[in-house]
């Protein structure tokens, strides 16, 4: 397979507006004491999180079946979550959400994925439009 940058990927930890303490949280370490919501099929988010060091197994964590249901957790109550900061971006500009923390890793991403040597009209137009919406 040929993989191809497409976009890194900024996520960051939110919060409701009324998370605890209004002080500068240095993320993971001042928020292992708070109560966590993931959505149960964001394997990716469980990976950001495991690579900035916390063990969800050592927090109090909910699970829930969708991303929507954890946003709205969140916006509502004293949870923390980690979200890539696309979608949350304008919840925080609205004060909906807090921003605790950005998390960086260079590595991650998101890449569009080719057979080796494949290259249709079709897929060179898309993978243009792809790149130009970016």
């Amino acid at each position: 397979m040929e993989a191809k940058l497409f976009t890194g990927i900024d996520y960051w930890a939110v919060g409701a507006p009324k998370l605890p303490g209004n002080k500068p949280m240095d993320c993971f370490s001042d928020l292992i004491d708070l109560p966590w919501l993931i959505e149960e099929h964001m394997l990716e988010l469980r990976r950001v999180i495991a690579l900035s060091g916390l063990d969800l197994n050592s927090v109090n964590l909910k699970v829930l079946g969708t991303n929507g249901l954890v946003i709205s957790g969140v916006k509502a109550g004293r949870e923390v979550k980690v979200q890539p900061r696309s979608l949350v971006e304008d919840d925080v500009k609205r004060g909906e959400l807090r921003k605790v923390c950005a998390l960086e890793h260079s590595e991650l991403g998101y890449f569009t994925v080719v057979l080796p040597g494949r290259s249709p009209r079709g897929l060179r137009e898309f993978m243009k439009w792809l790149h130009r919406a970016a």
